[in-house]
């Protein structure tokens, strides 16, 4: 903002206003979403019964997932309040880095091994731009993988947090009877 207070000096205030809401915003979005897929998972109605029923009860009056917002609300505040900011981003970094190598396994296979599947969308240039999406995403996770596992503990943690997660989806299965 403050280069931008050199240029115009209201801007300043107006880029650090909307950074200010935009962040807001984007938390709330992902509060949202979040809480109404734990909902989902979690509702006997819909047949998944991924997660405790308890986590999908609503507020009569909107329609909130209330449990599964407290949980996740619990659950930030517990990790916020417990580890440093930057030991909480790089196993985000970690995690998520993750999720895109799935992501980009999942894609080669849909592209290169089952070509016939009918798509809602193509992407441009067929096999050549899969390439193309390839060659600049794979070095750009590498790099991604590379500075979250620069400290031990991240590594440590997010196996930690796996195993955790893990430990309480088995126990939830072994207890509805499916293992």
């Amino acid at each position: 903002s403050v280069a931008y207070g050199r240029f115009w000096e209201p801007l300043k205030l107006i880029i650090v206003v909307m950074g200010g809401v935009s962040n807001f915003l984007l938390f709330a979005s992902s509060l949202s979403c979040l809480s109404r897929l734990i909902q989902a998972m979690a509702d006997p109605d819909l047949g998944l019964r991924l997660l405790p029923p308890c986590l999908a009860q609503r507020l009569p009056s909107t329609g909130a997932p209330a449990t599964a917002l407290f949980a996740i609300s619990a659950l930030e505040l517990l990790l916020v309040s417990g580890f440093a900011f930057e030991y909480l981003l790089q196993v985000s970094t970690l995690l998520h880095v993750l999720v895109f190598w799935a992501t980009m396994a999942s894609f080669l296979q849909l592209r290169f091994r089952q070509e016939d599947v009918e798509r809602l969308w193509g992407l441009p240039g067929g096999k050549w731009g899969a390439a193309a999406v390839l060659c600049v995403r794979v070095p750009v996770l590498a790099l991604f993988c590379v500075c979250a596992c620069a400290v031990p503990s991240v590594l440590v943690g997010a196996l930690a947090g796996n195993c955790f997660f893990l430990f309480l989806a088995v126990s939830w299965a072994w207890y509805r009877g499916g293992l």
